[in-house]
């Protein structure tokens, strides 16, 4: 199995019964296998790769590897997980690739000190990071993550290599896309689009109530183009 590119957040917290669940579950149920061939079921070569995980409210897992059955051999490369469990390795068998990520909250499973080559904290970060991953499949569309420990009110973040000059576009906000427009206007090729990181409203779930946003800590943007016809605007590829 191969994970890469993906965002993801705040997974159970809309559940009256389950509440915050994993964010990046990958494994089969059962009992525990006693190596890696004696179960078809244990994940085997899994690869996680460049994927951002987060949790506005303590608890939750970001990344739990293995469920109960197992894994064998996974690869863990450049992730950036935070919850309140944010990595948990679940019978995992060796060789583990692991490095370049950076992992807020405690980890299961194994001891972090196995894996040098990465970043793990128990203590808020500090700083602004950004994520801009290019939508390869539509050129023109991206997805904008922004961990922002400094709780800045809002954050800039460069369009460079996304948009071509003099391309039209909206940037939305991933909890709410068909709501209001966070941002639009014309790429000029060089300057930096400014996003809030507070006050933007998530959709209300139909027989829910809206929930809390994740700002100022966290926010995930969408931006594309937009396409002009005889007939209409399209926010997309043509």
């Amino acid at each position: 199995m191969y994970f890469e590119g993906n965002t993801s957040f705040d997974n159970g917290i809309l559940s009256k019964v389950s509440g915050p669940q994993t964010n990046f579950l990958i494994g089969a149920s059962g009992a525990a296998a006693e190596s890696p061939d004696s179960s078809e079921k244990v994940a085997k070569k899994t690869k996680l790769l460049n994927n951002y995980s987060f949790f506005s409210i303590p608890g939750g897992v970001a990344a739990n590897l293995g469920y109960s059955k197992g894994i064998a051999s996974p690869t863990i490369l450049d992730n950036y997980l935070v919850a309140g469990r944010a990595l948990a390795l679940v019978n995992a068998f060796a060789p583990i690739t692991m490095s370049g990520n950076t992992v807020y909250g405690t980890v299961t499973g194994f001891a972090s000190a196995d894996f040098p080559g990465n970043t793990f904290t128990t203590d808020r970060p500090t700083g602004v990071k950004v994520f801009v991953r290019p939508n390869q499949y539509e050129p023109g569309r991206a997805n904008i993550t922004i961990y922002n420990w400094d709780r800045q009110g809002a954050v800039a973040v460069s369009l460079k290599g996304i948009l071509s000059a003099g391309t039209e576009y909206e940037i939305r906000n991933a909890q709410n896309f068909f709501g209001p427009v966070v941002r639009s206007g014309t790429y000029d090729g060089s300057s930096t689009v400014s996003l809030p990181m507070t006050g933007l409203v998530p959709a209300t779930p139909v027989g829910l109530t809206t929930p809390a946003g994740t700002g100022p800590d966290f926010q995930v943007f969408v931006v594309a183009f937009i396409v002009e016809s005889e007939d209409h605007i399209q926010f997309g590829q043509a």
